[in-house]
């Protein structure tokens, strides 16, 4: 019973209110949008000792986390543990600039990712 409400707990932790999943487009119209997209999703696998980790980690690093692994879906290589992201990415999971940048730093410091900082985008490395 008790699993169950921890796992409970980690689902409402994870689930994102509908004002925060906008369109997709561009990244001028990403964040103005108040409409809701249908049918996008973040692929899996997703490891739960992870995301747990990255859960209980404060703020909006769990967001940071989901676009992470939001990004990292889409590559070819998926086998491939590296995202690279970008300003509209963090803003489709509600997270501003500063708040990305401290949630990337706690979600290294925890040994969760390694990442760089390449002009505007974030060079991200999963670590398992």
């Amino acid at each position: 019973m008790e699993d169950r409400t921890m796992i409970d707990d980690l689902v409402n932790q994870l689930r994102l209110p509908d004002a925060v999943i906008p369109q997709t487009g561009n990244a001028d119209n990403i964040a103005d949008t108040g409409d809701i997209e249908e049918g996008w999703f973040i692929r899996g696998p997703i490891s739960g000792s992870w995301i747990s980790k990255a859960a209980h980690l404060g703020g909006h690093t769990v967001n940071v986390a989901l676009a992470i692994l939001y990004v990292k879906g889409f590559q070819k290589n998926r086998k491939n543990n590296m995202a690279e992201l970008e300003r509209f990415h963090f803003d489709r999971f509600g997270v501003k600039k500063d708040s990305a940048r401290r949630a990337l730093n706690r979600l290294q410091e925890a040994g969760l990712i390694k990442y760089t900082k390449d002009g505007q985008k974030y060079k991200v490395t999963i670590i398992n």
